[in-house]
């Protein structure tokens, strides 16, 4: 078996503002090692170097709440038990997550955990391919509609197990913005491994500029939005995969085979003004596929996309803020029609 693990700091390339002499306009920053990656926060102002310290803080106390595998976690304490009550965070995001899980029929859901364990992209073991009588047992088990939230309670089907992590950093980013936006802090740009989220424009006024990854050239951009007060999420097949035998399997489970989602796309970027909407649908999107992930942006709205497909096709709706395109890739415009 050949293995191949791609640690990247963040998904979307950020583009370095010059600091200037004014204190209003002073770049502070900070990286922190939480959720299983490498977060990158910048901030500007007199009020941003306590920001900073407050976001760690709030970061830090989001990953022992949402993992999985952390010792007396809520999620933890709810896969254990079946039920658990749990963090008034906690249950929030659950919610926003069904949401999508429903609106996605079930493209979205949290109960593929141990399809993920079975392959190696969670939990201790090793990355390999499961026997179909191994996901035959699991696949009963992931179920979205039998995870209930009533109030600040959780329960799950019988032997079921869920993550948070498809969600968890996209909603962490969102409250980290919130906090750094009552902090005082009026400029700043996040990325929690590859969930970028920023506040406000730059030092200079002058929009953010994000790089969405060339999934065939990790050095390079596909293509380059400019934002403000936006989250932007990719999730893509690049970054976590491994080969066996020449067939490459990533970790974007379908949840209706418990296999890595093939649907023609290589990623999907989702730009909205809420960190979990991004992140919950960068995920069921992929998993959609094309027409899918059309069908629900013209259903829904409330966000714009970019889609790299494996045919060498960048496809992005009206909206979607696109400054630069790669030569090596086809161009088209979704339009609401």
């Amino acid at each position: 078996m050949k293995k191949y693990i791609a640690f990247v700091t963040a998904v979307a390339l950020l583009f370095p503002i010059c600091a200037c002499a004014n204190a209003n306009t002073k770049k502070y920053e900070k990286y922190v090692f939480a959720m299983d990656t490498v977060m990158q926060l910048y901030a500007y102002g007199s009020h941003a170097e306590v920001a900073l310290d407050d976001a760690e803080k709030m970061i830090e106390a989001f990953d022992a709440l949402f993992s999985a595998e952390k010792e007396g976690s809520d999620i933890q304490n709810l896969n254990s038990n079946g039920m658990a009550v749990v963090d008034e965070a906690t249950a929030e995001l659950i919610e926003d997550a069904l949401t999508v899980s429903e609106r996605s029929g079930g493209a979205l859901d949290l109960s593929v955990y141990p399809a993920s364990i079975a392959w190696g992209f969670a939990g201790d073991g090793e990355n390999r391919v499961p026997t179909e009588d191994e996901l035959a047992k699991i696949h009963p088990k992931v179920d979205y509609s039998a995870i209930c939230v009533n109030g600040n309670e959780v329960s799950l089907g019988d032997g079921m197990l869920i993550s948070l992590g498809a969600v968890a950093k996209g909603y962490t980013a969102q409250r980290v913005i919130e906090k750094m936006r009552d902090d005082g802090v009026i400029s700043a740009l996040i990325s929690l491994g590859g969930n970028v989220q920023a506040l406000g424009a730059d030092a200079n006024g002058d929009p953010w500029r994000v790089g969405i990854q060339d999934p065939n050239d990790l050095e390079s951009n596909a293509a380059v939005l400019e934002i403000a007060d936006l989250a932007v999420v990719t999730s893509g097949d690049y970054n976590r995969y491994f080969e066996v035998d020449g067939v490459r399997y990533h970790h974007i489970l379908d949840p209706k085979t418990c296999t890595p989602a093939q649907t023609g796309i290589r990623s999907v970027t989702v730009i909205t003004d809420d960190g979990t909407t991004a992140d919950a649908l960068s995920t069921a999107l992929f998993v959609l596929g094309v027409d899918g992930a059309n069908a629900y942006w013209r259903q829904y709205g409330g966000f714009e996309m970019v889609i790299l497909t494996d045919d060498g096709r960048i496809l992005a709706t009206d909206g979607a803020p696109i400054v630069e395109i790669s030569d090596e890739y086809q161009f088209c415009r979704i339009d609401e029609n």
